[in-house]
């Protein structure tokens, strides 16, 4: 069939995933650090709009966390339920240092993102889960944006994933324009 695209929707990602009550399950997806700091960009909303992600990947940098979790470090993903209908899952991905021309790591992204493929697939067909993220790694963290968006496609739309990816006016990546909307 044909291969599925990124939705792109313009606006607060929370007002629409918490409005939405007959949607399917979703993982919000972005990108975290791997120093611990969760004070600016897109976690700021995300963690008033649900503390436990900021909780969750606090605790799991002091290692407040069983023994047998993974390391905090590049490359790993935290993925937490939040206590939402319908459900909603959060993905820590932790791709990026602090400082520096580009805090991304593009090798950790990927295999974040792969590990959030994997989580999606194996809760199908039971559920039919999608992705929703902000435009990660290309703000703050200073990636391409047009590299990141072949790695949503590699990752993601290739293993048949639905994935939306909210942006904010004032706020795109350089260089980058909306796509004009093809819906019906």
């Amino acid at each position: 069939g044909m291969l599925m695209s990124i939705k792109y929707v313009e606006g607060d990602l929370f007002a629409s995933v918490l409005a939405d009550i007959d949607r399917d399950p979703v993982v919000i997806a972005h990108v975290c650090n791997d120093k611990g700091g969760w004070g600016s960009g897109f976690v700021v909303p995300l963690g008033r709009t649900f503390p436990e992600s900021k909780k969750a990947y606090r605790d799991w940098h002091e290692k407040n966390v069983p023994v047998d979790y993974m390391p905090f470090e590049m490359g790993q993903t935290q993925l937490l339920a939040v206590d939402r209908t319908p459900i909603t899952f959060i993905a820590n991905m932790v791709a990026q240092t602090l400082g520096g021309t580009r805090p991304l790591h593009y090798n950790h992204l990927a295999r974040c993102m792969d590990t959030v493929a994997k989580f999606v697939k194996e809760q199908r067909p039971a559920r039919d889960f999608s992705i929703v993220a902000p435009m990660f790694g290309s703000g703050l963290a200073g990636g391409n944006w047009g590299f990141v968006e072949e790695l949503i496609n590699d990752c993601w739309i290739r293993s048949g994933i639905d994935v939306t990816v909210h942006w904010m006016p004032g706020m795109t990546p350089q260089g980058w324009t909306p796509p004009l909307d093809t819906s019906p």
